[in-house]
């Protein structure tokens, strides 16, 4: 039997890359949702720093940066409270993309070594 198998996934279930902490992911994004970021969220130091570093290829940016800054830019785009409809769409189609990628990896847990007396 495989491991999918034994762990109930279908054969339709990507499999998820694990990362270590502070590993990089690439982020694909097209020029208004950069836009949004930088006028209407805030997004931290290190996604700003990734954002200006990034590549544009026809008209999408591809951003590499932590699980971490993705967590941080979605929670930042949970909480950005707007009535604008052309807004909310923007603003969702923006966590849709954050989703996706999160989606794709997982982190591993850090272990933990107890001190022996």
């Amino acid at each position: 039997m495989t491991e999918d198998a034994l762990v109930g996934r279908g054969a339709s279930s990507p499999r998820r890359k694990h990362l270590k902490s502070g590993d990089k992911v690439l982020l694909s994004l097209d020029l208004r949702q950069v836009e949004l970021i930088i006028e209407h969220l805030s997004p931290g130091d290190g996604l700003l720093a990734a954002l200006y570093h990034s590549r544009v290829w026809d008209d999408v940016v591809r951003v590499r940066c932590t699980l971490d800054e993705l967590a941080q830019l979605a929670h930042s785009v949970e909480a950005k409270k707007t009535t604008g409809k052309k807004l909310q769409q923007d603003l969702g189609a923006l966590s849709d993309a954050i989703a996706k990628v999160e989606q794709r990896y997982w982190v591993r847990p850090r272990l933990v070594r107890a001190s022996l007396p």
